[in-house]
């Protein structure tokens, strides 16, 4: 069991010292719910916007105010989620949960979630089962810790909807999931002419997924332990600063047809020449 109590505390000096007065009764709750939920849809789902206190019309026209409202994409379709934040000391009870089940009802396209700091009362629990709004206790909440390792770990993961911005690569891969390490390139004789100084500290890259397929299934036999991901400016990001950390290099790769073989020509980039020309600011 995490400490609510001290994440609690810890919450209330922090918003004091940052706005210069004290938080709100939901603004623990709401702020928290917002974070952990970004965290962990930033893993999977693109276009993710979060507003606390928003107002979001129904299909009348009429503006309900939501505590927290998530839109985002994921495989390109969008989603909505309204959630309702209690931070009461007592259990959430039935007459609580009607004016929001109402409020989901009459918005287009969108999943309702009531999140009680204190639990529920059975009542509030049918009535919120019966209408189809998920419900959550802050216990059952993901914990802080995890929310931030998704936050963090998320560019290192890239999934197979990830596009190249503007580079594709080969990483690790187990049970068909990358592992969040990036493959080295396999050392020849005729790189060793063309690098010297670049054996086990090069990572390759390619300008498109196709060029990164046909080195994946030249250069690692094994296709269940490696995969092609596309590296968003994010993992860029990620992967230039660690590069840096840890004295590597990266090679772009170019596919080319030479005497009926496929070979790749080679480019090397050092990590701060790679970020000024290729990273987004």
């Amino acid at each position: 069991m995490w400490n609510v109590a001290k994440l609690k505390r810890d919450f209330y000096e922090w918003y004091r010292r940052e706005n210069g007065k004290s938080a709100g009764p939901g603004d623990f709750l709401e702020s928290y719910v917002s974070y952990v939920y970004d965290s962990l849809l930033s893993r999977h789902a693109r276009n993710i916007t979060v507003t606390k206190q928003a107002q979001v019309p129904d299909n009348f026209g009429n503006l309900y105010n939501i505590d927290v409202f998530f839109e985002y994409e994921i495989a390109g379709n969008k989603h909505r989620v309204a959630i309702e934040c209690k931070d009461h000391k007592r259990p959430v009870g039935r007459d609580d949960v009607i004016a929001f089940c109402g409020k989901v009802r009459d918005m287009p396209s969108t999943i309702g979630l009531f999140i009680s700091a204190s639990g529920f009362q059975s009542g509030a629990l049918k009535y919120l089962d019966d209408h189809g709004v998920r419900h959550m206790t802050l216990d059952e909440l993901p914990h802080f810790g995890q929310a931030v390792a998704n936050r963090f770990l998320a560019p290192m993961l890239p999934d197979e909807s990830a596009s190249g911005q503007p580079f594709w690569t080969v990483m690790e891969a187990k049970n068909g999931k990358v592992t969040g390490s990036w493959l080295l390139l396999p050392w020849t004789p005729e790189l060793a002419n063309q690098f010297p100084d670049g054996e086990g500290k090069t990572v390759p890259l390619f300008w498109s997924r196709p060029e990164a397929e046909r080195y994946q299934a030249l250069c690692f036999k094994d296709g269940e332990a490696s995969c092609v991901r596309g590296l968003e400016q994010p993992t860029l990001k990620v992967m230039i600063g660690l590069a840096k950390l840890n004295g590597l290099s990266f090679v772009v790769l170019r596919g080319i047809e030479l005497h009926g073989r496929q070979q790749f020509i080679c480019e090397s980039w050092e990590p701060a020449a790679l970020e000024d020309e290729f990273v987004s600011l």
